[in-house]
């Protein structure tokens, strides 16, 4: 997951029910590039029931997921029969994506 921080730019919302974007409330929609400076996001027809535990983070190795009481849940994958071989690096690598999981949820 990469970050950035878009400055000196316009961004017009399309939403289904709010006018204006709440503070800590999560969109699911389409954002595209109009122009050079002018975004647009168009939020999506929401479902019934939302989901219950957002993904956060999807890696190779894991996903981090919050949970509605506030708690971060780190699911690990399935791992390859050929990645057993050498059980050292495998939990370099995996450490490293949690790492990088972390970081991203937190800047």
């Amino acid at each position: 997951m990469k970050s950035n921080l878009l400055l000196c730019t316009n961004l017009k919302t399309v939403m289904q029910h709010e006018t204006l974007l709440r503070e800590g409330q999560s969109y699911n929609g389409v954002l595209s590039l109009i122009d050079d400076d002018w975004y647009l996001f168009e939020e999506s027809v929401r479902r019934s029931r939302p989901a219950l535990n957002p993904k956060l983070f999807e890696g190779l190795y894991l996903s981090l997921t919050k949970r509605k009481d506030g708690r971060y849940y780190v699911n690990m994958k399935s791992i390859d029969r050929d990645e057993l071989a050498d059980p050292t690096r495998l939990a370099a690598a995996v450490y490293r994506e949690l790492l990088q999981a972390l970081i991203n949820t937190h800047p």
